[in-house]
């Protein structure tokens, strides 16, 4: 079984505006019904987690695959997490969602940090991509929705989920 964990990222400024991680939360509901019973929220915002704080919570989870979600404002929170799971976790699948890779995923996938982006509504995406992960999936040509890195390291968008 692939454990993983979904990280909510947050901005030091929103600190005081706390929405529940409806997102994170339907795509943790989606792998489970698809099987993948080992999955667990980190909420960096109510936690009061710093980047840091995250990574140590991470390596004591030692999850195969991290998901991180992140508006266009907490980019910089996504990317130092990513980076410091690749450091303490180097054979762990970093995934980033939400708004943010969703639109700019070019951008994130720049970040050698990070394996893939789920764009858009990424509840379906995402459990594939955990059943492929566990299958040993190397070439992800036709799952929808996702960017991924080829053999020569090239970013590779699939078609949006319709």
């Amino acid at each position: 079984m692939v454990r993983t964990v979904l990280v909510q990222t947050y901005h030091p400024y929103t600190q005081f505006t706390h929405v529940h991680p409806l997102g994170v939360m339907m795509i943790a509901a989606t792998a489970r019904e698809r099987g993948h019973g080992d999955v667990h929220i980190l909420d960096m915002k109510v936690e009061d987690w710093t980047p840091e704080r995250c990574a140590e919570e991470l390596v004591k989870l030692r999850p195969d695959v991290v998901g991180l979600s992140a508006m266009t404002y907490e980019a910089g929170c996504m990317h130092e997490v990513a980076k410091l799971v690749r450091e303490r976790l180097p054979e762990a699948v970093v995934v980033c969602g939400g708004p943010h890779p969703s639109v700019a995923a070019d951008d994130v996938m720049n970040d050698d940090s990070v394996d893939y982006v789920v764009r858009g509504e990424g509840e379906m995406t995402f459990a594939d991509l955990l059943d492929g992960v566990a299958a040993g999936r190397r070439d992800w040509t036709g799952c929808e929705g996702l960017t991924w890195r080829n053999a020569d390291g090239d970013a590779v968008h699939e078609p949006d989920r319709s």
